[in-house]
C-alpha cells in the first residue's frame, strides 16, 4: 500500500504540471495570435501606390520604392549612384521594358503593413516591373515587439528577397547618408544588386 501510493502521488503531480504548462502554453498562444490579429486587421488600410511614367532610355538602373512616407527611398537614393526614388510610386515602363524595383519600408507594423497593401496592388494590376526584394530600414534603435517581428516574418516570405538595415544614430541627427557612414550591411546590399543589376559606377561616397 505504501509503495503504491509513493507511486501514485509523483504520477498525480506530474499531471498536474503538466496541465499547467499546458494551459500557459495556450494562453500566450491565444494572446499571441490575437496580437498578430491586432496588426493584420489593419493591414488594408495602406493607401494605394501612384505611378511613375518612366524611360528606360534614360538609364535608371533600379528604382526604390518607399511603400509608405519616411520609408527611406532617398536615403539609399543619396547612397547608390545609378538608381532612383519613385516617390512612392511604381515606375512604369512601354513594353516590353520591366523596370527593377526594391521595396523600401520601416520595421514598425505600420510600414509591414504597407509593404503588404503594395504587395497585393502588384499582384492585382499585374504590373510590368521585375520585383527584386524588400529593403526594411529600422524604425527605431530598439528591438522589435514580438508581434512586429511575427508579421515581418510573414511579410518576409512574400517577396523574393529581404535586406534588413540597422538604426543609424548619425543620420537622425542631421548627418547627410552616403556610404561613408552607413552601416556595413549596406555593402552586402550593394553586391546582391550588382549581381542583378548593373550600376553606373560605384556607390556614392
Amino acid at each position: 500500500m505504501a509503495f503504491a501510493l509513493f507511486i501514485y502521488v509523483p504520477m498525480c503531480l506530474y499531471t498536474i504540471l503538466c496541465e499547467c504548462n499546458h494551459r500557459l502554453s495556450s494562453s500566450r498562444s491565444s494572446r499571441r495570435r490575437a496580437r498578430m490579429s491586432s496588426i493584420r486587421g489593419q493591414a488594408g488600410s495602406g493607401r494605394r501606390l501612384g505611378d511613375l511614367t518612366v524611360d528606360e532610355q534614360r538609364g535608371e538602373a533600379l528604382w526604390w520604392v518607399g511603400v509608405h512616407g519616411g520609408a527611406g527611398e532617398s536615403t539609399l537614393e543619396r547612397i547608390f549612384r545609378g538608381t532612383r526614388a519613385s516617390g512612392h510610386r511604381w515606375p512604369v515602363a512601354a513594353a516590353p521594358a520591366r523596370p527593377l524595383v526594391v521595396l523600401v519600408a520601416r520595421t514598425d507594423a505600420r510600414g509591414l503593413r504597407a509593404v503588404q497593401s503594395a504587395m497585393r496592388d502588384w499582384q492585382s494590376r499585374k504590373l510590368r516591373l521585375r520585383l527584386l526584394g524588400l529593403v526594411l530600414m529600422a524604425d527605431a534603435p530598439t528591438r522589435l515587439p514580438r508581434a512586429v517581428r511575427d508579421l515581418q516574418r510573414v511579410v518576409s516570405g512574400g517577396v523574393p528577397h529581404v535586406w534588413t538595415l540597422p538604426w543609424v544614430e548619425s543620420w537622425r541627427a542631421g548627418e547627410v547618408p552616403s556610404r561613408a557612414n552607413a552601416p556595413r550591411e549596406t555593402e552586402r546590399l550593394l553586391e546582391d544588386l550588382r549581381c542583378a543589376v548593373p550600376m553606373r559606377g560605384p556607390a556614392r561616397t
